[in-house]
C-alpha cells in the first residue's frame, strides 16, 4: 500500500491488512510499524472460484480492536478479472 493517511496527526499508522475471501476472513498479515507506505512480504494460500471477491483491507493496528476505529483503506479484487481459471 502506499500512501495511507494518517488518523493521528502525532504519529504513523502501524498498518495490518487483513483479508477476506467472499466475505469469510481468512487470513491477516504481520503489522509493519510506523509507516504510510507498508510492504508486506507474505504469501498466503487461498482458496477461491472464478466469481469469488478476495478483499483486502488496512487498519492501523494499534485501533484494530475498537469498532470501526483504524480504517486506513480497502481494495476488492474480482478473481474472474484477473485470473484465468
Amino acid at each position: 500500500a502506499d500512501g495511507l493517511k494518517k488518523r493521528n496527526r502525532f504519529r504513523l499508522p502501524d498498518p495490518v491488512a487483513v483479508i477476506t475471501v467472499d466475505g469469510v476472513r481468512t487470513q491477516t498479515t504481520s503489522v509493519v510499524v510506523k509507516t504510510s507506505n507498508p510492504y508486506w512480504n507474505e504469501s498466503f494460500h487461498l482458496t477461491v472460484q472464478k466469481r469469488s471477491v478476495i478483499t483486502i483491507q488496512i487498519f492501523d493496528q494499534r485501533d484494530f480492536q475498537k469498532q470501526d476505529q483504524g480504517f486506513l483503506g480497502v481494495v476488492n479484487i474480482r478473481v474472474g478479472d484477473v485470473l484465468n481459471l
